[in-house]
C-alpha cells in the first residue's frame, strides 16, 4: 500500500466531516436496528407469552437455522453494492439493471437451494440440538420461506438509500416493524411457534417486496431511457 499510494496522499491534511458522516449513517443504523427488532421479536414475545423455556428455546434455534440464508445474502450484497454505487454515479441504467438481475439469479438460486434443503433435512438438522427440537419443523419451514424471499430482495433498501430515498425506507420499515409486532403477538398467542414464524415471514416478505416494487418504478432502472 505504501509503494502504490501516490505521495500526495501521505502529505495531505486529513479532513474530518463528522456531522456529515453521522447524518448519512444514521438512517442506515436506524434501518438495521428495526430489522434486528423484527428478527428478534419472536423470541422476545414468546418469552412473555409462554412460561415454558422449552418453547422459547426451540424457537430460538429454529429462528437461527431458518434465517441462515439472510447471512449469505448479506455477504453477497458486499460484492454487489460497490458496483451498484458506481453504476448509479455514472447513471448507467443498463448496467444497473443487469447487475440487479444477476444478483437476483445468484441469490434466488441460493435461496431456492436453502429452502429445499430445509424442507428435506430440516427435522434431521433440528434433531442435532435435542429430542424435542424437531417439533419446530413446521415453524422452521415457514421461517425459511420468509427468509428466502427477504434474502432475494435484501438489496432493495440499499438501492433506495443510495438514491436518497431514506424516507421511503424508514416509513416502509417502520410500518413493517409495527405489523411484525402485531402479527407476532397475536399469532404467537394462538399458534405458538408457528404463529411467531408466520409473524416474521409475513412482515419481512411484505417489506422487501414493497421496496422492490418501489425500485421497479424508479426511472433510473428504465433501460430504454
Amino acid at each position: 500500500m505504501r509503494i502504490s499510494t501516490p505521495q500526495g496522499v501521505w502529505l495531505a491534511q486529513p479532513l474530518y466531516l463528522k456531522r456529515e458522516w453521522i447524518s448519512h449513517s444514521a438512517p442506515l443504523m436506524m434501518n438495521s436496528w428495526m430489522l434486528t427488532m423484527m428478527a428478534s421479536s419472536g423470541v422476545i414475545l414468546l418469552k412473555f407469552l409462554y412460561p415454558s423455556e422449552a418453547v422459547v428455546g426451540i424457537y430460538a434455534v429454529v429462528a437461527q437455522t431458518g434465517t441462515l440464508i439472510v447471512l449469505f445474502a448479506n455477504t453477497v450484497n458486499r460484492l454487489y453494492l460497490p458496483l451498484m454505487s458506481l453504476f448509479m454515479e455514472r447513471r448507467d441504467a443498463a448496467s444497473m439493471h443487469h447487475l440487479m438481475q444477476h444478483r437476483l439469479v445468484v441469490v434466488g438460486g441460493l435461496a431456492g437451494l436453502f429452502f429445499c434443503s430445509i424442507a428435506v433435512f430440516g427435522q434431521e438438522v433440528l434433531a442435532w440440538f435435542g429430542p424435542h427440537f424437531p417439533d419446530g419443523y413446521f415453524a422452521l419451514c415457514i421461517l425459511a420461506a420468509g427468509a428466502s424471499i427477504s434474502a432475494m430482495f435484501s438489496d432493495a433498501p440499499y438501492y433506495l438509500q443510495f438514491m436518497k430515498r431514506t424516507h421511503n425506507v424508514f416509513v416502509t420499515t417502520m410500518c413493517a416493524m409495527i405489523l411484525n409486532l402485531i402479527f407476532t403477538t397475536v399469532l404467537s398467542y394462538h399458534m405458538g411457534l408457528v404463529g411467531a414464524a408466520c409473524g416474521y415471514s409475513i412482515s419481512m416478505s411484505l417489506l422487501f417486496l414493497i421496496q422492490r416494487v418501489q425500485i421497479s418504478r424508479h426511472p433510473s432502472l428504465n433501460v430504454s431511457s
